[in-house]
């Protein structure tokens, strides 16, 4: 793929890998690289960036917010996206396809929530988030039918694709937290 994509309104570009030190989503303070990408449009303009780390954790987190910090401050404080190794084969990766929706109407204090229907999923980022996905290289459905599990989250719906594709989660990560907090959803 290219350095840019176009998902929506929004345009994503890639930028040059950093050395990177932070916590990972396991509170493990840890060292590794960044890359960085920065979603724009008419209202948004945020950098976001893919981590992966040294001990081997991956995720998709806010580095800065630069237009509506009130409306995508949270997304600097959590929210992150984690990329977590497919239970089969280890070239692949997967994430949940999790929904950043208030905790309750009042609120602006989003929280993710599983998400166990596509139309959900569209209903959130305003687009088809399954194509969007599959243009981007993963495959997307339910944690059953793509990783294989049986426990009592395999039918939240996540997305896998290789260890190697860039692309996938930043599109999930958008498609899940920027655009549905974007639009104010609040679920279904």
């Amino acid at each position: 793929m290219d350095d840019v994509l176009t998902l929506g309104t929004l345009t994503i570009q890639r930028r040059d890998e950093e050395s990177y030190q932070s916590y990972t989503v396991s509170k493990k303070k840890s060292i590794g690289k960044i890359i960085p990408f920065h979603i724009t449009d008419n209202k948004i303009d945020i950098l976001v960036g893919y981590a992966i780390f040294i001990n081997g954790e991956r995720d998709i987190r806010t580095l800065e917010v630069q237009k509506e910090f009130n409306t995508f401050g949270r997304l600097l404080h959590g929210l992150r996206l984690s990329i977590l190794p497919a239970p089969n084969d280890p070239r692949m990766v997967y994430v949940e396809l999790k929904q950043a929706i208030p905790k309750n109407s009042f609120e602006k204090h989003e929280t993710l929530h599983p998400t166990r229907s596509e139309s959900d999923l569209d209903t959130g980022a305003r687009l088809s988030v399954f194509s969007e996905l599959k243009k981007a290289g993963a495959e997307a459905g339910t944690k059953l039918d793509l990783i294989g599990d049986n426990k009592k989250t395999s039918l939240n719906l996540c997305a896998s694709f290789p260890k190697d594709n860039l692309w996938a989660p930043i599109v999930a990560y958008v498609a899940t937290r920027i655009l549905p907090i974007s639009w104010g959803y609040k679920g279904i």
